[in-house]
């Protein structure tokens, strides 16, 4: 088979879900192909798969070398875009959304070139609002990788497949799993010996039984691959969700679990009914599982880092300020409640089941769609509402103020300080209860608590109480912020 007839393995590959195999059949093809314009696009496509599975700097890596060979290959700076921001490095980000376009500009005879522009002006938009001015100083800033990975970040389960939409019981599939951070990187040396890991269905169901070869076992790469199988004993048959977490006692307890989106179980004489040919504009791949001992249940957060960059995954802060809110419910209990760039909503939905009379929770235009779909697949339609919130515009339609306001990880840009601080003096008065959960990650963030100090008084709230992983988010603030 020449390297064409592999590139064209590979991409139904991944159509069908399969981006480890997509990946080696991609890399095969590399090992063939000698024309250039061939070559940039095999890695632009194997940069999808990296993309897919959150392998962010791997990513970035091979859409740089489909560009290297061939400077106008419009995926390949799509996509680096992408993994730029989803490694934080902002500034660097926007500058290739610029190229991106003018790229564009260069290029309008592309298939789909309306929907392409139409993408490359929303990154762009989104990305001036998440980063600094400052160009001299973001062309001078070193990429780092290192910086990305260190051990007070939670880590998280994810998928490397996209699961199909239909299953046919008693059919085998293969799925690949892997261990990462938040910004989808793996530290090597982390795991000694393999951890045994759970499949089981994310809402129990006695009617159907899953079967697993070979044993769930998570290995010293940060990875496992197993094939999976369900039965049912249902004549109609129901629609599940599946849900893989790391067993526990192995020092590795707070790690996230990652669960599918619904997926309908067939019988084996139906017919499954083909892909969509339209993209699904959220881009949801899989969700976040997060357990909630205080209410004992688990919050789905479903994720799209693909299509919304920061926005599209869940950050540590939240689950840091998510436990200290859920071993303190009398702070919400009958209280409205806004969240301040809500991301995946994880903190307002929290409120939300520990009692709050109703909960906003905000974000920026692109983002509410994703929003309201978490809402809904949490069931929380009666008691919580998504609208968008563009920091320093009036806040009149929030209905403001609100007797508590919660936010994490909003100190990021600081462009954003001023608007920022004057969305919250939109929606408190001095009897508000502010919180806001905080990792430094900017080092003009002095700014944001020089101007914040003007209005508010800022106590800081101790995380020992609160947090019994000592070697996790130890580096997470919780502040406690009261208006003047």
């Amino acid at each position: 088979m020449d390297a064409e007839a592999l590139a064209a393995q590979g991409n139904d590959l991944y159509k069908s879900g399969d981006y480890v195999q997509a990946r080696k059949t991609y890399t095969k093809a590399l090992s063939l192909a000698q024309v250039p314009s061939l070559r940039s696009r095999i890695f632009a496509n194997r940069c999808q798969t990296y993309l897919q599975e959150r392998d962010f700097a791997l990513a970035l890596k091979d859409a740089k070398d489909a560009l290297v060979i061939d400077p106008l290959n419009v995926k390949a700076q799509m996509r680096k875009v992408l993994a730029l921001e989803n490694l934080e490095n902002f500034e660097l980000a926007l500058e290739e959304a610029y190229a991106l376009l003018e790229l564009l500009s260069k290029t309008s005879k592309l298939q789909d070139h309306a929907a392409l522009m139409q993408y490359a002006l929303t990154t762009k938009n989104r990305l001036r609002k998440t980063l600094k001015v400052d160009q001299a100083a973001a062309k001078a800033q070193a990429y780092d990788v290192g910086k990305l990975v260190h051990a007070k970040q939670s880590l998280r389960l994810n998928y490397a497949i996209a699961f199909p939409r239909e299953l046919l019981i008693n059919q085998w599939l293969e799925i690949t799993v892997f261990l990462a951070n938040e910004f989808g990187l793996f530290q090597r040396g982390l795991i000694a010996n393999p951890i045994p890991l759970l499949c089981e269905l994310h809402r129990p169901n006695d009617n159907v039984t899953i079967e697993v070869d070979p044993a769930l076992v998570l290995g010293i790469n940060g990875k496992a691959t197993f094939q999976l199988r369900m039965k049912c004993s249902l004549s109609k048959l129901p629609e599940v969700a599946l849900r893989v977490s790391l067993a526990k006692s192995y020092g590795l307890d707070d790690v996230l679990a990652v669960v599918t989106l619904p997926i309908q179980l067939l019988s084996q004489d139906e017919e499954i009914p083909p892909e969509p040919t339209t993209v699904d504009p959220l881009g949801i791949q899989c969700c976040r599982s997060v357990y909630v001992d205080e209410i004992d249940k688990y919050i789905t957060l479903a994720e799209s880092p693909g299509h919304l960059g920061i926005a599209g995954k869940l950050w540590d802060s939240a689950l840091i300020l998510t436990t200290y809110l859920a071993r303190n419910p009398h702070l919400l209990k009958s209280k409205r409640v806004l969240e301040v760039g809500s991301g995946l909503g994880l903190v307002g939905m929290v409120c939300a089941f520990l009692g709050a009379k109703s909960v906003t929770l905000t974000d920026m235009d692109e983002v509410v769609p994703m929003l309201n779909y978490n809402i809904r697949l949490n069931n929380l339609q009666k008691n919580a509402v998504a609208k968008a919130l563009c920091w320093g515009s009036p806040a009149d339609h929030l209905e403001p103020p609100f007797d508590v306001v919660v936010m994490s990880d909003v100190v990021y840009d600081p462009t954003g300080y001023s608007p920022l601080v004057q969305s919250i003096l939109d929606v408190s008065v001095n009897t508000t209860k502010i919180l806001m959960a905080h990792r430094s990650r900017h080092p003009q963030e002095k700014d944001f608590f020089d101007q914040l100090d003007k209005y508010f008084t800022v106590k800081s709230i101790p995380l020992e109480s609160i947090w019994a992983h000592e070697s996790r988010m130890t580096d997470v603030q919780l502040l406690d912020i009261t208006r003047e």
